[in-house]
């Protein structure tokens, strides 16, 4: 027997789970949401209660819905998590130019 089709808003909440229990937020492009935005932000607060974590919903300008969980990081674990994410974008951030854009650059703003 096949098991049953779960209901959009129990996958909702299995992925809202997952995200804020591994990055601390959770987030979705509202234009492909099965249900309201309203709902989901509603989903993300029972998600957050029942996990026993304070959270704050936004709907961002981008088109996005966001959910925070308000004490990330609490844990050992998530700390570690929490810094690994900020030096991967520090990386990412200082990552160097090849010299080509650096004289074209350089030639822009000497325009």
């Amino acid at each position: 027997m096949a098991a049953p089709a779960q209901l959009p808003s129990a996958r909702l909440m299995e992925q809202i789970r997952e995200d804020l229990t591994a990055t601390g937020s959770a987030y979705a492009e509202i234009e492909e949401l099965p249900i309201e935005v309203e709902q989901w932000r509603a989903l993300a607060r029972r998600v957050a209660r029942g996990l026993g974590r304070p959270v704050q919903t936004l709907i961002l300008r981008d088109g996005r819905v966001i959910a925070a969980l308000g004490d990330w990081p609490a844990t050992p674990e998530e700390e570690r998590v929490h810094r690994a994410d900020l030096q991967a974008a520090v990386n990412a951030a200082a990552l160097p130019i090849s010299e080509d854009l650096r004289q074209q650059i350089f030639r822009t703003l000497g325009e």
